[in-house]
Formats: C-alpha cells, structure tokens, sequence
C-alpha cells in the first residue's frame, strides 16, 4: 500500500498512528464514497415504479455494477466482511452502517409494496454473498444468465407474481457436474489433504501455512512438495477438499433422510447458522458460517490466482442443489422449493453467515428470519 504512494512505511504511523487506524479511515470514507455512489444510483432512478421483472434484473445489474473496479468504496466494504478478522475492532460498526445505508435505497426502491423493509433485508442480504461470486465471476456469460434468473426468483414473491421456470439454471445443472474427490494413493498425502480441509473449514485460509499443515498432518513440510509440486498446487487441492467434503447429509442430493416438520426444517436450518460451533450431538452446526467464509475467502484468493475460478463458478452454479434436494426429501410440502428459488435461498443464508460474523442481522430471532425469507422466495 505505501509502495503504491510512494511513500513509506513509516509515513503510516506518522499520519495515521498505525495500521488500525489507517483501515478504519479507510472504512469510514469507504462508507461515505457508497453513499454517494447509492445517491447517484437512485437519482438515476427516479419515477420508476419496478415490475417484477424490472425489479429481478435492477437487482442482477446492482450487483453487477458493484462488483466492477469502479465501485472501490463498495469493494473495500465487501472485503471487510468476507476477512473482518484481519481488520480492527470497530470493523463490524463501521460495515453495519454500510449495510444500513444500502438498506434504506432498496426500502425506498421497493416503497410501494407491502412489506417493503422485509423486501429490503431479503435483498441486502442476498447480495452480501452474490457480489462476492460476481467480483470472480463478473465477465462469465453464463454466470450473468445465471444471476439474472436467480434475481427474477428473489423478487418474484414479493412483487405478487408467481416464479417461472428458468431455462438457464435448467443449463446450469447439465453445464456443471458435481467434483468426484479422488484420494491420493499415498497415506502421507490422504492424511496432508483431510487435515488441511479439516482445518480450512475450522479456520478459513489462515490455515494454509506450511509448517502448520505439516505439522497436523504429522510429517515434514518438504512432504507437500513431494506429493503435490508445490504449496499453491497442494492449497488449490486442499480448498477443493474443504468445499466438498463433509457436506451435511440433508444436503447431498444423493441421499434419503428422515421426514422433517416445518419447526424441525427451520430449527435445522438455524443450527447451521450457529456460531457456537459443532458438537458430539450437532455435528455441522454452524456449517454455513464456515462455509460461506470458505467460498468468500476462495472469490478473494481467485482474483489473484486464475486457477481457483474454476472452483468458483463450480460452487456458484450449484448454489441450492442441496437445499432443492432437502425441500423436496425431507422437508414439508407447504416449505418447498424450485430449484431456481432454492438458489436465491441458499445464496441469502450464506448472505447471512458472513454478516452473522459481524453481527447481523440485527435483532431478529434467526429462525424467523429463516421462515420469513422461505416466504418470500417459495
């Protein structure tokens, strides 16, 4: 950053009293730049009255417009969320009030329909996570078709129409095949790729550290080399792991699961939202919130390494295959899913788990968060 200036090191804490200090400036003229960049965006809205058709691809282009170079302010605040543990303390204030202002446009967007605050936190919400797969993805043809089929379902409900099927994510699902997870023959590489995996999921990319792996893995750092090439190789392999495996059975479209009830459905939900972490008795609780950080640290890391696009756009298409799979194995009639809806929905609960780590989403009750964005998509 100081090389970019042309200005030192020392010049940071002369003028800013050190780092924290200069990300939290950062950050609150992040937060004014969106305003600004929000006031234009609606000024060039004015008088419109969004149908739903109108208003699914104003949402498509909102995210698509946010995730281009030119909106910085907005890319600075999304980064602050997806690695808010590498940032100050008063990271989480500073984003909310971010979050708050985009909140306020889409309410006054969306004014004329009934519920036009619940409309809002559906669509914020959603776009946390969208807008970290469409700063990868933002050149993807096939990526743009896709966002723009699952907007139309985000918005649909609310608007008072019925959803449609859609012919791209129809495209989607024949495009994309699910990732076969080979294990290496070696019992020394097995061991370095679950450990890794294992520790990704625990504790996002900071656990891809060299000696650390080499270490859980019980054997010596030059072993990675030895069976992978090199670390970024191995990292590649081991965050392909740690996406695909381990998955909770109620989401594996390849199984059968036991009957849920609608309080059961939303109580299973909610406990992968548990930051509390898994036990002997829940053993994936709190799975979206390591998840979600997973794919978002994966979209940050891909920006840099072409290689890991291909991870993305795996991840991205086949965003709701397990929640249609469970809305239609296990779960009541009344809380089923298309498939295009269940991908607006299992976008919006990851939406969550990365504000769940900054303290969203406010002061409701999850579970009813749960059921009221069930409501607004099905």
């Amino acid at each position: 950053m100081t090389a970019s200036v042309d200005r030192s090191t020392g010049a940071v804490f002369q003028t800013f009293a050190g780092r924290d200090a200069l990300l939290v400036s950062v950050l609150r003229e992040a937060v004014r730049r969106d305003r600004e960049w929000h006031s234009k965006y609606q000024t060039t809205l004015a008088g419109l009255q969004p149908d739903a058709g109108t208003l699914g691809d104003l949402v498509a282009d909102y995210v698509l417009e946010r995730s281009r170079s030119g909106s910085q302010a907005g890319a600075v605040l999304r980064d602050a969320l997806v690695e808010h543990g590498e940032w100050p303390p008063e990271t989480g204030e500073i984003v909310a009030a971010g979050r708050s202002m985009q909140h306020a446009f889409w309410k006054e967007i969306l004014s004329d329909i009934p519920d036009p605050d619940a409309a809002a936190e559906l669509i914020v919400t959603f776009v946390a996570m969208e807008s970290v797969y469409a700063a990868v993805l933002y050149d993807d043809v096939g990526y743009r078709l896709l966002l723009r089929s699952t907007t139309a379902a985000l918005v649909t409900r609310m608007m008072g129409s019925c959803p449609a099927a859609s012919a791209a994510m129809a495209w989607a699902n024949m495009a994309i095949h699910p990732t076969e997870l080979i294990e290496p023959d070696a019992p020394t590489a097995q061991r370095l790729l679950r450990a890794t995996a294992a520790a990704i999921r625990e504790e996002g990319m900071a656990a891809l550290n060299l000696r650390r792996i080499a270490k859980l893995a019980k054997t010596s750092p030059s072993a990675i080399a030895y069976h992978f090439g090199d670390l970024d190789s191995f990292a590649d392999r081991a965050i392909e792991w740690a996406l695909n495996s381990d998955v909770p059975p109620a989401l594996r479209p390849w199984t059968r699961n036991p009957s849920k009830n609608a309080a059961e459905t939303i109580a299973f939900l909610a406990d992968m939202l548990d930051a509390s972490g898994p036990d002997e008795a829940s053993p994936y609780r709190g799975f979206y919130i390591s998840y979600a950080r997973i794919v978002a640290q994966t979209c940050l890391m891909a920006r840099q390494r072409r290689g890991l696009v291909r991870l993305v756009r795996q991840a991205r298409f086949f965003e709701g295959a397990g929640i249609f799979h469970a809305s239609h194995d296990s779960w009541p009639a009344d809380l089923r899913l298309t498939r295009t809806a269940a991908a607006a929905f299992a976008i919006w609960i990851k939406g969550i788990a990365l504000q769940h780590t900054v303290g969203f989403p406010g002061s409701d009750d999850i579970t009813v968060c749960i059921q009221r964005a069930i409501e607004q998509v099905r």
